[in-house]
Parts: C-alpha cells; structure tokens; sequence
C-alpha cells in the first residue's frame, strides 16, 4: 500500500481537545510515529484553512492567535521525529503526512471552503511541494523565505565558498566543500578562522566581497546591524563579510550543516561548478556589488581580471549523480504549479537568498505566480502584518480567479488594514538566478 495511503487507512483517534478563546484545538500523534499533528478551527471560522508543517510544533505562535482572532483555522504536522537523520530533507513524507492532518481535519470540522499550503523555510519549501503534488487539495499557497529547488540551491553557496577556498587559502584541506562530517566543530572553525583572518587585509576584504556576490547573496542581511550607507565602501564591505561568514556556522549554515543534512539524505553529494564560468558569473552579479567589488580591489592593489581567471583555471567539484537524482526526488520543484502561488521573501535573507526566485517565476505559467518582497534583513523576518497580507492575497486570487493588485503599495495596504505591525513590501526586482535546476534535469559530471 502506498505510504500517503497507509496513513489514511490507519490514522490514530483524536485526542487533547479543548476549548481556549473560542478557538477548538485537536491534536495528536501520527500513526507513522514521524511527528504529531495539530488542528485548531474558531468558532467563528471564515471557511479557509491555513495548513502548515510548523503548525503543531508552534501553539503559541502570535501569528496564529492573530489569524485565529480573523477566523482562519490552522493543520499541519511537525517536521519529523526528533533526531532522524534526513527528516529535513523529505519532501515526500511530509506531504502525506499533512494531506493526513487536512483529512483529520475535515473529518472533525467539515471540508473547508478553501485550503491554503503555508509555511516559513523548510515548511515554505514544503507548502510549495504540497501545491504541486496535490493540486486537488490545495487551492493556492504562501511560500515564505524559501529556495525554488535546493540542488541549484547548494549551487549556488558552493560558487561563494569555492571563490572565497580558492581565492585565499587553497591549501587548506579543513575548509570542506563537500562530504560534510558528523562533527561539525572543526570546518565551522576552519572557515570562521579563515575568513575572520582575511577581513583584516584589505586584498582579504576584496576577496569576500567577490565570493559574496558570485554566490548572489545578498549584501546586508544581518538583523544586529543597520543597512549600510551605499557610499560607506568599508560598511557595505563588512555587511557583504557578514553575510558570507553566516554560510558557516555549525548550528545553521547553508554550506555546512545545511549540506551535510542534505548530503545524507541524499547519499553523497550533490553539487557541482562543473562548466561554471566564474567571470560570467561576475558579469552577471548585482550591479551594486560589481561597482563596490572593483572599488575593493583597486583599494588592495588587485587585479580582478587575474582572480577571476584563477577562478575559472581551478579544478572543479563535481556532484554524485545518483545523489542529485535521490535529492531530486525528494526535494525538487517542476516550477509547473497548477494553482495560484505567492513567493514571499525578505531582502536580506542570508540562508535563503531571494536570487533563486527568479528561476521558478521564469519557468512558471505567469498567471500563477506572483512575488513579494519585504525590505528586511535575516530569514524568515516577516512580521504579523506582512504574513496576513500574503495570506489574503492569495486567497483573494483564489475567490476571483485573478489576482489582486500586489504592488508594494496594495500589500502594505493590505498589512495596515490586518494588523497594526510593520508593513515593509518594496520593490525588488531580481536578477537572473544563475543555477537554476529544475526536476529531471542532469548534472554534467566532469
């Protein structure tokens, strides 16, 4: 029996119901041991569910008191069983495993008029996934602070880290690209120590500067520091140092415990800058960050030409090709919705940079798929206001069959009139995301 059918022949009774706020809450364990799930449906319910992989992870959360108070009722399940390796990366799992809670869902509430797929990172990626898959059951979604497709993903930050490993220190072996270890404590150091000690030359600064905008990661994106004054070359400098020192860290980084959970679940790894032109790439970057990366070397008496030569003359990572294929499989996007999305993203978002959205809206039918932009740094920074205003969009295309006005002007409109947080939307055009990736493409292998 297949697994998604499993779960709906064998789900648990339900069990924790209780009555807080006017507001009935259901929860319990799911029949596969891989989480719990939790349902809640006011009792002034406006029809339309919110279903959320983080929902029963987080009851508290002010977003859901928020929308609760505006009638929504909320599903979902949480990520997986503490400690299983790979449950981060399951797409497929996941997805029958929050069809599941919309099912105990409907069964103890009714069917709702209207199912939303939602969520924040891995539980975005997720609600995308969910709209592809099961089209049936889900009438539209907010992806919030997502990546369209990890393997251009890990792409992408393996370009930054490359440039940076190549560029300053080529021989040191501690600075991994791939095959993360259990033990994360030494390559965090390794590349924590290497970068710390590079910020201090100014050939260093130009170099980081390099390898941020190569990986197309934003320039200010941390939440301890203000936006740097564009003419303030050393701050819009150390705003891009920050941001590609955050790609490290062993409790949260892209390249590093990111790539080893990935790595795992897909069983080696599954990235490559095989046929990567580094000076194309460059061409192609920010143009902000060229203008201020020029500055740079010319301040540390670089040539820019020669290192970017360097770049392209070094010997390239390939990818396991059966890794890509099982990371496909769990974790890829066809950029072919058949419902209404909306990508929702801050600016400055460190893990998830906004770049990579590009590649799904250029793949995806127009008139399914709309962005909106929040100017923020950090990931997932979104405030109460600014989630409901995404939600009521998308429910809004889904009841007219159009979409409403998502101007930067209409959505903070719409966040003013949901809830008295701050409204931040702006316009943010984005350029081209260099390695895209879409499902059943194949990696070049050398």
């Amino acid at each position: 029996m297949p697994f998604a059918a499993a779960l709906f022949a064998s789900a648990t009774p339900l069990s924790g119901q209780s009555a807080t706020d006017a507001v009935q809450q259901v929860s319990g364990d799911l029949p596969d041991g891989g989480g719990s799930y939790r349902l809640a449906k006011p009792d002034r319910w406006n029809g339309v569910l919110i279903l959320d992989l983080d929902f029963a992870a987080r009851p508290d959360a002010p977003l859901y008191k928020r929308l609760h108070a505006l009638g929504y009722a909320g599903a979902g399940t949480t990520r997986g069983q503490a400690g299983e390796r790979g449950t981060a990366v399951d797409n497929q799992g996941r997805i029958a495993r929050q069809l599941e809670a919309l099912r105990l869902f409907t069964d103890k509430f009714g069917k709702p008029r209207r199912v939303i797929s939602f969520g924040f990172s891995g539980a975005g990626g997720l609600a995308l996934a969910l709209l592809e898959a099961a089209p049936e059951h889900i009438d539209g979604s907010v992806a919030a602070c997502i990546v369209t497709g990890s393997i251009a993903w890990f792409n992408s930050k393996l370009d930054a880290a490359f440039a940076a490993k190549t560029l300053i220190a080529p021989d040191n072996a501690a600075l991994l690209l791939q095959n993360m270890p259990r033990d994360l404590t030494a390559t965090a150091r390794a590349w924590n120590d290497m970068l710390t000690a590079a910020q201090a030359t100014p050939q260093g600064r130009a170099r980081i500067a390099l390898a941020t905008a190569l990986g197309q990661l934003p320039t200010w994106s941390s939440s301890t520091s203000p936006a740097p004054d564009p003419a303030d070359l050393a701050g819009v400098q150390r705003a891009m140092f920050d941001t590609l020192a955050s790609q490290f860290g062993a409790v949260l980084g892209g390249h590093v415990r990111v790539r080893r959970d990935f790595e795992e679940s897909a069983g080696g790894p599954l990235s490559w800058n095989v046929g990567i032109s580094y000076r194309g790439l460059f061409a192609d970057a920010d143009t902000t960050q060229r203008e201020t990366i020029r500055k740079l070397y010319r301040a540390a008496g670089l040539d820019l030409d020669a290192d970017l030569r360097r770049l392209d003359a070094a010997p390239r990572v390939s990818a396991d090709p059966a890794a890509v294929r099982r990371a496909d499989q769990l974790l890829g996007v066809t950029a072919k919705p058949r419902r209404p999305v909306l990508l929702f993203h801050t600016s400055g978002d460190w893990l998830a940079p906004p770049a990579t959205l590009e590649a799904y809206t250029r793949r995806a039918p127009k008139a399914l798929v709309r962005r909106a932009l929040v100017e923020a740094p950090g990931h997932c920074s979104f405030s109460i206001a600014e989630n409901i205003a995404a939600i009521r969009t998308v429910d809004q295309r889904i009841v007219d069959g159009r979409w409403p006005d998502t101007s930067p002007a209409a959505m903070n409109a719409r966040a003013k009139a949901a809830d008295d947080s701050p409204a931040r939307f702006i316009a943010f055009p984005l350029r081209r995301f260099e390695r895209a990736f879409y499902t059943g493409d194949t990696p070049p292998t050398r």
